[in-house]
Order: C-alpha cells, then structure tokens, then sequence
C-alpha cells in the first residue's frame, strides 16, 4: 500500500487552477492534451507548488502502463504523437520531482514508494532511447535527459539509507545508465548547462559510494565500463572508444571542467587500484588521442594529457610509461600541438628511460612521430620559464639513443657483463651460466661450493635473508629491468671515470679513515655522481654494510638512484661490486695515493694522482677506457 501522502485526496491543497489539471493528467485515462498540457505547466511552477503534485507525479508514472507502450511501439511502423506524448510526460515527471526529492524532507516510506514507481520508467526510457529518440520530436537532447536521471538517481541515494539499500537491488542497470550518461555528457559539443554540470559531479558520489572499498560489486563495475562505451576484456584494445576507463577516471578524479577551476578529489584507493589494473592508463591516453583534434579545441586535450600525466607520476611509473607509450602517448601530445603538454609528461618520462621495458617501447613509439619537426610542431609563442620544446625532446631522444646503443652493444655480444664470483676472497670472472645461485637468496653466485662456504661464514649468513627479502619486495620489477640497471652503472662507471676518480680523492682527502660508495642519481634523466662515505649510506642497507665491512678492500659499493613515481623520495638500489686478490686493494690504495697529496697541490698536479686512482678502479681497461666488467 502506498503512503498516505501519495494519495490522490491530497491534491485539494493545491490552487484550483493546478488541481483540476493535476487530476485529469492522473486519471485512468487521461487525453493526451491533458497530460500535455500537465507536463507543459509543471515544467514552470515553483518546487513547492511540485512538492504537493507528488501524489499527480506517483499516479502518473504507474509502470503497469509501459508494456502497452512497449506493444504499440513493436505494432506501429511510425510512433504515433500519443507514444511520443506518453514517453516526453514521463520524462518531464521525472525531472520535476528531482529538486522536490532534494531540498524536501520526504518519509522514508513515501520514497521508497515513489523509487519503487520511478525506477523502471528510467530502466524503459534508457531501454528505448534511440527508439524514442526524445531529442527528434520534444527538443530533449540525451545529455538533458541522461542528466537528470543522474541527477534523480543521486537524490533517492543521498534522501535515505533504507532508499540506498533499495536501489542496490538494481545496482547493474543503474551501473549501465550511470556510465552512458557519462559517455553522452562528455560527447556533448556545446558547453553544458548548470543542470548537466550537475549530473556530472554527482556521478563521483556514486564511484565513491560503489567503489571504495575492497569488496565492492566488481560485476556492477563491468556494466558502468559496459554504458560508458568498453568493458573489461577488451578495454586495453579500444582505438577510438571515447568514454571508456580514462573517461571514466578523469570525470571520476576531477572532471575536465572541475579540473580547469582547481578542484581536485581524492581517489578512493581501491577504485584507483582497479582502475589502474583494468587498463586506466591505457584508455586514457587513447582518449586523449582522440581529443587531441584541433576541431575539438586546445583545451580539451591539454586538460586530458595534464591527467595522462598524473597518472604516470603513480608508483610504479615505468609500468605506466610503457603502458601509454604502447596506446599512442607520443602521436597524441603531437596532435596536440601543446608545448606545455610535451613538456609536463616528458618531464614524467624522461627518468624512466633507465628501465630497459621503457626502452623496448620507445624503440617502437619514436618512430610513430618521425618526420614531425618539433620546432613547426610546438610554437615558441607564449612560453615563458619554460624549457623549450625542441631541448626536451632531444633530452630525451639523445638519452634513448645513449642507452638503445647500450642494449645493442651487449645483446650482440659486441661488450659484455661477466659475472665475479661473490666469494671476495676468489672474485673469480666467469659467464653467468657457469656460477652457481644461492638456494636461499637466488641472487649471489658462486664458481664452486667451496667459495660458497667461504662466503657464508665471512658475510653471506647475515645478507642471505635480506636480499631474499628484498627480492621479494621488488618482485614487480622485470629481470630486464634489474639487468640494465647493472649495465647502465657500468657504462657510467666507465664514461664519467676521471670525474669519479677526482671525487674519490677529494672523499678520501676529507675522509681519510672512511669507505667511499659511488651514487648514481638518474632520477632526473642524466646520471649525476656523487661519492659518500658507506657509514652514512641508507639505513636499508645497514645489515649488508655490517657484513661487508670487513672486506672493504674488495668490494666497492655503487648505489643507484630512480625516481619512479609515487612519492617524493626515489627509490635507491645497492649494485655491490666485487674483485678478487688479483686487483689491488681499492680502499687502502686509494688512502695511500691521498696520504701523498701535498696540500697546495694544483689542478695540474692532481691529474697524476688520479690517473693512479683510475689503475685502481676494478675492471678499468686503461687502453679503451671503459668498464668491461662487473658484478
């Protein structure tokens, strides 16, 4: 039974005018004048005026009328003015109850009456909207319409709890219509109006009400992907889907137009997660290749590839990189013609080009922009601080093609990286394959089990169970990755050796009884050196420093610095370096060669002492001055 004040009798509050219409447009069998003429005076009068035509709206939108509908429409070749009539009045009952709902205090029982009424009229009119096609014969566009089911939808949710619980019951269909209105507003070629604006922020009340939790309904969340023009399996391959997950997000996160005027909402994590793992990077910057037509405007393409590249700052950033670089990220900020654009994500990119899987994809990316000349592209005008256009981007191709050499050369054998054996005492250089792994650690490597023992019992005890643990943690690496981390230091190592050979004396002039470690800080792109004293390394690697002390002379601690992404502190890797009793003593060497320093000695005077330094540096080839090989 419906509540009280959903009767009918109810309507003698109202002014004569209004009541007579009222009750002639909620009768059994209304004309269609009445109820046109209804649906054209109500769409004027006053929230009050509506609040006491509820019980007209309830009797109006009965769902036992919709199969009749449904009927005529299957039965008639052309939709007669009665169907179009029927479908328009429903809507506009629909739309007038929305503020009503909002801005009045309703029992708990009369909305849940009136949702119960309501819902499957959205259900039919989103079922039959290119049938109906309200926009061809009432003026009624789909974003009109698609905003103010949103928007009724969002004023059920918010009213009360018991209505909430209701609506879960439809929550795959009301996931559907949710995501296509989202599809249908963002399509919009004019600006939106305050009420289709509206519709579009509500829309992240309900992503954070559905999913913001771990449990939350993922099958809803295909039908949302579903109506917003993707779904889940196929939704890394779309090429012109234009509300998919990255249209999704960007609403989701801030909206183009709440994005433009500073607004920024915090992601539920666990939406964000999934998101992030359903392919959000991906269909995002396919989303902003499409934007990225100059027919569409700048400013819709800058707003989107600004959040391309917040996305790539998130942790793991070399994941997300490849992820959009593989979807057309270089094609889109060309298309873009944005130097603010190129240069905000190439300042995202540009220090993941340490990871070989970021190279492997710039292989095959740069090539889809050849022939584009950047200066054409990106006009200087406007630009101010910035760095220009054309100097980013050989910033970036310059160190591409650095490191791609770098993968050629030891791919084909041209150089390459043998292994030592980690028993400091043998160091013994030999092919990969021909060292056997620690069982416990899978990473130290050992010529025979002698030389394990040996290890064992002077360090690899305490180490063993770190660098399990850490093998673990960086388990979302690739070995590829891991491997060009060893190569590009090597490189470094080799190329920058006299600069590093220069801070090596002045450390060990300033730190006579300290051991040195040699950092290289890539979270910038370029490698910057810096030599340190071990005591003050990062406290992560304490234990290995403790077990390693002891054999100072004959390993040498190289640390690797990569920012990528997430937070502000990169992320820094220990790359310990190991020789035998065949190579001099680096530390005591080193100590002795600075003992030897006179203190007002020059510029010119240092170059012998650092060319006795470079002798020292393990696995320096003084005739082709390179690193050949390493740990």
């Amino acid at each position: 039974m419906m509540h009280s004040s959903l009767r009918l009798s109810n309507l003698s509050k109202l002014r004569r005018s209004i009541r007579s219409l009222a009750i002639a447009a909620a009768s059994t069998n209304p004309s269609l004048e009445e109820r046109q003429r209804f649906a054209d005076v109500t769409q004027d009068l006053s929230i009050e005026d509506r609040a006491l035509l509820l019980p007209a709206f309830y009797a109006i939108l009965d769902p036992a009328r919709i199969p009749g509908i449904v009927s005529r429409l299957h039965e008639e070749e052309s939709y007669a003015d009665d169907i179009i009539t029927d479908t328009f009045s429903a809507f506009v009952t629909l739309r007038n109850v929305i503020d009503v709902i909002m801005d009045h205090s309703l029992p708990a029982a009369a909305l849940r009456d009136l949702w119960t009424r309501f819902w499957p009229w959205i259900e039919f009119l989103d079922e039959y909207h290119d049938t109906l096609s309200l926009v061809d014969h009432t003026s009624v566009t789909p974003a009109e319409e698609y905003s103010a089911y949103v928007s009724l939808c969002y004023a059920f949710d918010e009213a009360d709890k018991s209505v909430r619980e209701l609506m879960r019951g439809s929550m795959k269909n009301l996931c559907r219509i949710v995501g296509k209105a989202l599809r249908i507003l963002h399509l919009s070629q004019r600006p939106l109006t305050s009420e289709e604006d509206a519709g579009l922020s509500y829309m992240t009340h309900f992503f954070r009400s559905w999913f913001s939790q771990e449990d939350s309904d993922w099958s809803a969340f295909d039908d949302l992907l579903l109506g917003s023009g993707g779904n889940v399996t196929h939704i890394a391959y779309l090429e012109h889907s234009v509300a998919t997950l990255g249209n999704l997000f960007i609403f989701m996160m801030s909206g183009i137009r709440q994005y433009d005027h500073g607004t920024h909402d915090q992601i539920p994590s666990a939406f964000g997660g999934e998101l992030f793992k359903q392919g959000l990077v991906s269909t995002a910057t396919k989303f902003g290749l499409l934007v990225c037509d100059p027919s569409m405007g700048t400013d819709r393409a800058e707003a989107v590839l600004r959040y391309v590249e917040r996305l790539l700052s998130a942790t793991p950033r070399h994941r997300w990189v490849v992820e959009s670089l593989r979807a057309g990220l270089l094609p889109a900020l060309f298309a873009s013609r944005s130097f603010i654009s190129l240069g905000r994500v190439l300042i995202e990119l540009i220090p993941s080009t340490v990871y070989y899987s970021v190279l492997a994809q710039l292989r095959e990316s740069l090539p889809q922009v050849d022939g584009l000349d950047v200066a054409t592209v990106f006009p200087l005008e406007g630009m101010a601080h910035d760095l220009p256009p054309v100097e980013v981007w050989k910033m970036l191709t310059g160190l591409v093609g650095y490191r791609l050499e770098h993968i050629d050369n030891y791919a084909t054998g041209i150089r390459k990286v043998v292994m030592a054996c980690h028993n400091v005492q043998c160091a013994d250089a030999k092919a990969k394959s021909a060292l056997k792994v620690c069982s416990g650690c899978k990473i130290s490597r050992y010529c025979s089990r002698d030389c394990q023992a040996v290890d064992w019992r002077d360090a690899h005890r305490q180490v063993c169970p770190i660098l399990l643990s850490r093998r673990k943690t960086d388990a979302s690496m690739s070995a590829r990755d891991k491997w060009f981390f060893e190569v590009l230091v090597h490189e470094d190592y080799g190329s920058l050796g006299k600069k590093i050979a220069a801070k090596y004396l002045q450390f060990a002039l300033n730190h006579p009884d300290q051991v040195p470690y040699t950092l290289f800080d890539y979270s910038s792109g370029h490698p910057k050196v810096e030599v340190g004293a071990l005591k003050e390394m990062d406290p992560s690697f304490s234990d290995e420093e403790a077990a390693m002390i002891t054999c100072c002379d004959r390993v040498l601690f190289h640390l690797i610095k990569v920012s990528d992404g997430g937070n502000e502190n990169p992320d820094i890797w220990l790359l310990p370096v190991r020789f035998g009793a065949q190579t001099p003593n680096f530390v005591s060497g080193l100590r002795k060669i600075s003992a030897r320093v006179p203190p007002d000695s020059g510029d010119e005077g240092m170059d012998q002492f650092l060319t006795e330094i470079l002798t020292l540096m393990p696995s320096w080839d003084g005739v082709n001055r390179r690193w050949w090989h390493a740990d």
